[in-house]
């Protein structure tokens, strides 16, 4: 499975702050400063494989096999999952969705879909509740972009 691969494979990033992200901005922990600022992912890189290659030690075929299944089953089973929960407006089941994600995310590349992740995961445990449906919006949107974004990477 992957989270086997992940395992057995993955070396974890080193982690380093954006422009405007404290470790506890004013909006909360790892959120930054602004409200604002939570919807201003375009700094972020879609899909950055140099520094999943990194992360996996310079191999590309596991690279290329994560990816696969990344979006083959792993996205598409957690946005079915948050969208239920968005039906239901199960808020706390999208915050622990939303962090899930970022966990398998975060090796992958992916950097702006795990921003759109920590930020409506860290807005909602927060405590904050008026820009979780533009949050959620986000996120959907950023996935799409994602999977997109690694199909054609992967098609190269």
């Amino acid at each position: 499975t992957l989270e086997h691969i992940k395992t057995r494979f993955y070396r974890p990033p080193a982690l380093k702050q954006t422009p405007g992200m404290q470790a506890g901005g004013k909006l909360g922990f790892d959120l930054p400063n602004t409200e604002q600022e939570l919807f201003q992912l375009h700094a972020f890189d879609v899909l950055n494989t140099e520094s999943a290659l990194l992360s996996m030690g310079d191999d590309m075929d596991l690279l290329k096999t994560i990816l696969t299944a990344m979006i083959r089953q792993e996205m598409p089973n957690d946005i079915m999952a948050l969208d239920r929960a968005y039906a239901a407006k199960e808020w706390g089941e999208i915050e622990k969705l939303a962090h899930r994600m970022k966990g398998g995310l975060v090796y992958c590349g992916t950097v702006k879909l795990v921003q759109a992740c920590q930020y409506l995961e860290r807005y909602h445990k927060a405590g904050h509740t008026r820009l979780l449906e533009a949050l959620y919006e986000q996120l959907r949107l950023v996935a799409d972009e994602t999977t997109v974004a690694i199909q054609d990477w992967l098609t190269r």
